[in-house]
């Protein structure tokens, strides 16, 4: 597991991030590559793989910005998730519901995982990057206008 160094995200919340990661890969056995990204496309933690994750987050960012536009124009609302299929395997992308909603999740996986498990995995562990996101923001801090 490598830890991605991002100035906006601290240590601890990347280590829980990629806890969440493993406990995906753990339940997705053909999952060949899963990281978070900003919505912005930049990795904030990964599994190792031989897929280039950096490139990945990147084309991750574009894909939801052309899901978001499809949505709107479809009156569909936000876009929360991006399914593509291809011959050789599956990909989501699904935006992690927290506060913020500035991170996605991008998992991949082979074209045996069937795409029912790899959405309600993903799913969940969204929810386990938001929980964490939102456990490292004190509620009693202060702001200074």
């Amino acid at each position: 597991m490598n830890l991605i160094p991002h100035p906006s995200f601290s240590s601890t919340l990347t280590n829980e991030f990629n806890r969440a990661l493993l406990q995906l890969k753990d339940s997705v056995p053909d999952l060949s590559t899963a990281c978070v990204a900003t919505r912005d496309g930049f990795e904030i933690a990964r599994l190792e793989s031989d897929n280039d994750q950096r490139k990945l987050a990147a084309m991750a960012s574009s894909m939801h910005a052309l899901g978001d536009a499809i949505a709107a124009e479809a009156s569909l609302g936000a876009c929360r998730n991006v399914i593509i299929e291809g011959n050789a395997g599956k990909a989501v992308m699904l935006t992690v519901p927290d506060a913020a909603a500035n991170k996605v999740l991008i998992a991949a996986a082979s074209s045996d995982t069937n795409l029912a498990m790899l959405l309600i995995s993903s799913r969940t562990c969204c929810e386990q990057l938001a929980n964490a996101s939102q456990n490292h923001f004190a509620p009693d801090t202060e702001f200074v206008t």
